[in-house]
């Protein structure tokens, strides 16, 4: 009797997973990512994980078994010979097979964000010992890519020699800058001190985006095998992004000290400065990663590819949110404090707007003002993407 309630409500679970109506459930509920056995594509053993509809004592391993034992696919133990266990490898659910064996299925309709050919079939090997080959072969699945449009390839050009271009000049000056500051002894001081940290920043972030978000990380992202340095590159480079708008909020709550809390300007040392440039970011990047785990166990190197932010990304941008907003309070506390000052004094009035105006100018890149128009990325619209994508020039 209890054998048989085992095997209901084994079967009932598995209902759950399989039907239509669970599938339209999951579609409605955005936040989570779908837990399906995609049969409506003709058997294939195609899984997307959600851990929120799975139970814990119920692996992705466990359900492939019941999916197969109900299609009646799920060949006897006791026949003398050795299989490999049908198992889930993050991406496909892979039938019982014969020792010695090739295992085909259904491609799985898409990889992370990227559709494949679902007309084709994936294969993997079982080796003699009963165990599966540590990667399977979805060659097959990827579909021919159409031939480039010249017109696309010549615009590319231009656009990279740009990008390169941009990039290089400005760690190339960045360099000169702070070769100036470390030789020059009389240079040294607080002020030009954060100064170089704020210029380290951008160095580390423009090598770190022409190195490996813009060359390794698309060769990577796609390699079962490499999915641990990909996603460890990501933290990393969110890490360093993050880092890059603390350090102009340093820059900011230096300047505010200085202007309008002079006297208390010297009280606050180094060490503080630097936990909060090197420091604060590194907790919200951890913090991403966990989440991203969490979340995302499945995908391909976390949607590297793709440029729409996620809801999870608020963990990274909404620390860099909150001290852009300070520094334009801090913008506008100055401004105010050198106005005040320059009627203060006896020269002309347009003289003081002038130089008002001056020093908002000088001051708004330097505290990261400009960087709020276009911090967040945007929708799905192409055009959008392309713009986004140009403006991280």
């Amino acid at each position: 009797m209890f054998g048989g309630m085992d095997l209901l409500g084994h079967f009932c679970l598995v209902l759950v997973f399989i039907s239509s109506e669970a599938s339209a459930r999951f579609q409605t509920v955005r936040r989570h990512r779908s837990l399906s056995v995609a049969e409506e594509s003709g058997g294939n053993s195609s899984i997307s994980q959600d851990s929120a509809f799975l139970p814990s004592n119920v692996t992705f391993s466990e359900l492939c078994q019941l999916h197969f034992r109900l299609q009646g696919t799920l060949p006897e133990y006791d026949d003398g010979q050795i299989y490999c266990n049908s198992t889930w490898n993050t991406l496909s659910c892979w039938p019982t097979t014969l020792a010695g064996t090739l295992a085909v299925i259904q491609c799985p309709p898409k990889l992370g964000d990227y559709p494949l050919d679902a007309t084709k079939n994936a294969t993997r090997y079982c080796h003699v010992n009963g165990t599966w080959a540590e990667k399977a072969e979805y060659a097959a699945c990827v579909p021919e890519l159409p031939t480039p449009d010249p017109e696309d390839i010549e615009h590319n050009f231009p656009v990279r020699l740009v990008y390169y271009s941009g990039y290089g000049l400005s760690s190339l000056a960045l360099l000169v800058a702070l070769t100036i500051f470390v030789y020059f002894r009389s240079l040294r001081c607080l002020r030009n001190t954060i100064h170089c940290h704020l210029m380290v920043s951008f160095l580390v972030r423009n090598i770190s985006w022409m190195l490996v978000m813009n060359l390794l990380l698309p060769k990577i992202h796609l390699e079962e095998e490499t999915q641990w340095l990909c996603k460890a590159i990501l933290v990393v480079w969110h890490y360093v992004h993050s880092t890059n708008y603390f350090w102009m909020f340093v820059e900011g709550l230096y300047l505010h000290l200085m202007v309008v809390w002079a006297f208390s300007a010297d009280k606050v040392k180094l060490w503080v400065y630097l936990l909060i440039g090197w420091g604060a970011p590194a907790p919200t990047s951890i913090a991403w990663a966990l989440t991203k785990h969490h979340l995302q166990s499945d995908e391909n190197c976390w949607g590297a590819e793709n440029y729409n932010s996620q809801p999870e990304d608020y963990i990274v941008t909404g620390p860099i949110l909150f001290v852009l907003g300070v520094n334009l309070i801090f913008l506008g506390t100055i401004v105010w404090v050198l106005i005040t000052k320059l009627r203060a004094s006896n020269s002309l009035e347009t003289r003081h707007s002038r130089k008002a105006v001056k020093a908002t100018l000088i001051l708004m890149p330097l505290v990261g003002a400009t960087y709020m128009l276009f911090l967040y990325p945007p929708s799905n619209d192409p055009i959008t993407t392309k713009v986004f994508r140009f403006r991280m020039l």
